[in-house]
């Protein structure tokens, strides 16, 4: 039960250019994401942060499975809980709430 982000017009490109302020940086890494959806990018931004080795790598695994990147990257406490989690149990909702307020606190600051 991960809870789906979605993106509005403009979060990748501020991310972007947050994490990468040179012009040229942000153009190449653009290029790297160009095929991704708007979610699987800021996804792979988000764990690949200003890194450009591990942006050509978590885009790559995202282009396999964007599944690979949308988990970690939007669910981490959820997915430290295991296959099969009690998704009424307090920790679980506990974990899906700090997921949604980490990645919100992310992409839009505090």
């Amino acid at each position: 039960m991960q809870i789906a982000f979605h993106p509005q017009p403009g979060d990748v490109e501020r991310k972007l250019a947050e994490i990468y302020p040179d012009p040229d940086q942000r153009r190449a890494v653009d290029v790297l994401l160009a095929d991704l959806t708007d979610r699987v990018k800021l996804a792979v931004l988000r764990l690949a942060g200003a890194n450009m080795r591990s942006v050509e790598t978590y885009a790559e695994l995202a282009r396999v499975d964007y599944r690979d990147v949308l988990a970690p990257a939007e669910s981490p406490h959820y997915l430290a809980l295991g296959l099969h989690p009690d998704l009424e149990s307090a920790e679980c909702l506990a974990a899906i709430a700090a997921d949604i307020e980490q990645y919100r606190e992310w992409v839009y600051g505090s």
